[in-house]
């Protein structure tokens, strides 16, 4: 794919988050085109055909898998319980993933997911739209600073020490692993 080629993308559900969100954000981004959306539900489907008239439905997400030449990437906004085998399935197929909040039920899962997307080079995402909020920052900042003290073994700031200053500081600082809305893996 060059970098002018629109990208493909397939939406597997299209409950509240992927007909409210996920559908207006790449439908609204002009290197993207909505190709195929999937739901089992047919008054959900009807939505579809208004809301994306050029988008092919799809009952069954096999369907979708079989038609994987048609698409270069997928999000995925399912109920939480699907999330991580629709992502190994879509990494299978080398499609770039971009999981609804959350990645996995367990951070094992998650780092799995993670583990064979780095191996098979195809990256993933988890899209939330809560990142700048003032609690996400807070819990970020609260996650880096404490292993600051557990690293260093202090709790007192210095000066150019590194420590994170702020909620914002530590966003900017690196990815914060341990926090599960941050989970991204390439």
């Amino acid at each position: 794919m060059t970098s002018n080629a629109v990208v493909g993308t397939a939406l597997i559900g299209y409950g509240l988050a992927g007909r409210v969100i996920h559908r207006p954000l790449v439908q609204a981004e002009p290197r993207m085109r909505l190709s195929h959306i999937v739901t089992s539900n047919s008054s959900r489907r009807d939505e579809a055909r208004r809301d994306a008239p050029s988008a092919l439905l799809l009952e069954r997400v096999e369907e979708l898998w079989a038609r994987s030449d048609e698409f270069d990437a997928v999000v995925i906004a399912t109920s939480n319980l699907s999330h991580v085998q629709l992502a190994f399935e879509a990494i299978m197929r080398g499609k770039a993933t971009v999981v609804d909040k959350p990645l996995a039920l367990t951070a094992a899962e998650a780092q799995r997911v993670c583990d064979e997307a780095s191996d098979r080079g195809v990256p993933v995402s988890v899209f939330h739209n809560r990142r700048w909020d003032s609690d996400t920052l807070t819990a970020a900042w609260l996650l880096a600073w404490d292993r600051w003290e557990r690293r260093c073994g202090s709790s007192r700031a210095s000066p150019g020490s590194g420590q994170p200053s702020s909620p914002a500081g530590a966003m900017t600082r690196g990815p914060v692993a341990a926090c599960c809305w941050t989970w991204a893996c390439t």
